[in-house]
């Protein structure tokens, strides 16, 4: 029953992957994976670890690693950034890997003013585990019979590489800032099925205040 609550979902998944990114609970403290705009906004060498274990009580958890590293180059005005994420997905039986490179300028506005542009290119790795796996024309009214399976699930490649790009732009001054960024810009295919697998765009807005509570 478990295994095919885990067909079920993974099956879900690919059909109709409109959330395939990872999500942090705490997105302010992983800056640089919503918008590549934040790269350098420390003004000093930073690194920054993110790491997610979604219902670790269930064999078919979600495990998610992020180790950022950036620094900001004051003579060029600009801020680069390497980052690399792990996320496995149902037991190992679907994991990706990526390592992005960051790039961002700023721009003075206006005495306090900033404007910032970033981009980000990232080399994916994904892979998908079938071992293990039964699928429902393996099942006759005596059970499992043991027979090969025509489910496509189960002609998956175990691993796909591509490029994927994103680009964020950033406003910020001394009490508030607003951002806003496009993900997978290119809708790359990830390439494990025969059939069309794209990741789609996806458009974030994050903003703040500062607010003193005292001078």
């Amino acid at each position: 029953m478990k295994k095919q609550l885990l067909l079920i979902l993974v099956f879900l998944t690919v059909l109709n992957a409109f959330g395939q990114d990872p999500q942090f609970s705490q997105f302010y403290a992983a800056p640089m994976y919503h918008n590549p705009a934040f790269t350098g906004s420390g003004y000093a060498p930073r690194m920054i670890f993110n790491f997610r274990n979604q219902w670790p009580s269930l064999s078919a958890n979600f495990t998610t690693s992020v180790l950022a590293v950036d620094h900001y180059i004051d003579r060029f005005g600009s801020g680069i950034g390497l980052m690399v994420l792990t996320d496995q997905q149902g037991a190992a039986r679907l994991k990706n890997t990526e390592i992005s490179g960051f790039y961002s300028y700023q721009l003075n506005l206006v005495d306090d003013h900033f404007l910032r542009l970033g981009v980000q290119a990232t080399r994916s790795n994904r892979g998908f585990n079938t071992n293990g796996l039964t699928f429902p024309d393996q099942f006759d009214n005596n059970g499992f019979n043991g027979s090969p399976t025509s489910d496509p699930l189960a002609g998956i490649q175990s691993n796909a590489n591509f490029m994927d790009f994103s680009t964020g732009l950033l406003y910020y001054n001394p009490k508030a800032y607003l951002g806003v960024s496009v993900h997978h810009l290119t809708e790359p295919d990830l390439g494990l099925t025969n059939s069309a697998e794209v990741l789609q765009r996806k458009y974030m807005v994050n903003g703040g205040l500062n607010i003193p509570l005292r001078d």
